[in-house]
């Protein structure tokens, strides 16, 4: 559900750190959500999709942040945005990139009011 992916772009750390706090709190609901986080490249993009894919036994949110959004290569990033098409309920993914544009299939799978530059 394009609801719960994001993607926060541009040069501004201050901005998109204060951006994901405001996230973390609204997702924590009295409890901080399960985090994991991966540079662009740093993990295979099938497996940074079963992870996301995959349900937690121990949190009842889970936020996934993928770093230097940029960098994912075509085939990853039409992997990442079919497997952000199909979010489960407790799940949230965050693209984030210092650049002000990441690949247009990651962006039509976010919903535009999600997007912060």
């Amino acid at each position: 559900m394009q609801g719960r992916a994001y993607i926060f772009l541009g040069p501004e750390i201050g901005e998109k750190e204060e951006a994901l706090a405001e996230l973390r709190s609204r997702l924590g609901g009295g409890e901080a959500p399960e985090e994991s986080s991966w540079y662009a490249g740093e993990a295979p993009a099938a497996l940074i999709c079963d992870r996301i894919r995959n349900g937690s036994l121990f949190s009842a949110r889970r936020l996934f942040l993928i770093k230097s959004a940029e960098g994912l290569k075509k085939d990853d990033a039409e992997l990442l945005a079919s497997c952000l098409e199909q979010l489960q309920d407790d799940t949230f993914v965050v693209l984030v990139s210092g650049e002000t544009k990441i690949d247009a299939r990651l962006e039509r799978a976010v919903d535009p009011k999600n997007k912060r530059i």
